[in-house]
């Protein structure tokens, strides 16, 4: 959201931004369209300066970065700049950063020993059947353990219904009549909301249609949330099979009907 204390100068068109965007996770990409006569962009994470970037000459439009902010919740701020003079500014507040280097994944590459000897040893630990599925971003190396195995997807299967729900409603979210309730699922982990954005999602089978084309194949919906005592109503690609780490399933917990989802599925849907 904006705060309200963007600024121009007199006679000066405002410098407009289409990203960062409010409540977005962003690694430091700016886009937008700068005033005439700006010459560079001025970028500041709660009133800190992290880069100032040059402005192609006779272009107004811009996409620049990724240039990596701080990795928290923070106010980014985007200077146009004419010479050092400010002609313009915009404030986003609600901007969770992240590193650069997120933006470059490695492809799962090569099985880390050390790790899948500890994963295997879960269940001595634990005592409970467990599963485990791994993998370094950067580095791409894997590990799994169980990763086949079914278990009650519970609340996880809330995300994806989120994303279901974002996929088909084009429009602003924070603009959305469906932003409550979005609101609640993730940070109260509501019910009630789960079950008015499953039918604006297209239904469960909608869902696991997307869980599966962002390659979380083994997740089934199947149907709403049980409401919690005292629950209130809120206001209101193609997948890609990955050869590693190994997705077998050695010891299959039993639970009763129905959502179930697998730990490589889960990682894949929060990723």
């Amino acid at each position: 959201m904006r705060d309200g204390r963007d600024s121009t100068l007199p006679g000066v068109i405002p410098l407009t931004l289409t990203a960062p965007m409010a409540y977005e996770a962003n690694p430091g990409i700016i886009r937008g369209v700068a005033p005439p006569g700006a010459t560079s962009l001025r970028v500041l994470a709660d009133g800190r300066s992290v880069r100032v970037l040059s402005l192609t000459s006779g272009r107004r439009a811009f996409l620049l970065g990724p240039i990596g902010l701080p990795p928290r919740d923070l106010t980014l701020t985007v200077q146009a700049l004419a010479g050092s003079r400010v002609m313009s500014s915009v404030k986003v507040e609600h901007v969770f950063g992240l590193p650069a280097a997120s933006t470059q994944v490695a492809p799962p590459r090569v099985l880390d020993g050390a790790v899948q000897h500890a994963v295997a040893a879960l269940p001595t630990r634990t005592g409970v059947s467990s599963a485990a599925w791994v993998r370094d971003l950067a580095s791409g190396r894997t590990a799994a353990y169980n990763a086949g195995a079914h278990f009650p997807a519970a609340s996880t299967v809330k995300l994806a219904i989120l994303l279901a729900v974002l996929a088909r409603d084009h429009a602003d979210p924070l603009t959305s009549p469906s932003w409550s309730l979005e609101r609640s699922l993730v940070l109260d982990s509501s019910n009630i909301a789960a079950n008015e954005l499953l039918p604006r999602a297209g239904g469960a089978a909608a869902v696991d249609a997307l869980a599966r084309g962002l390659g979380a194949t083994a997740t089934f919906t199947c149907c709403g949330y049980l409401p919690e005592p005292g629950e209130q109503r809120p206001a209101t690609a193609r997948a890609r099979r990955d050869p590693l780490p190994p997705t077998s399933g050695v010891d299959q917990p039993a639970f009763p009907c129905c959502k179930y989802t697998t730990a490589p599925a889960a990682s894949r849907a929060r990723a």
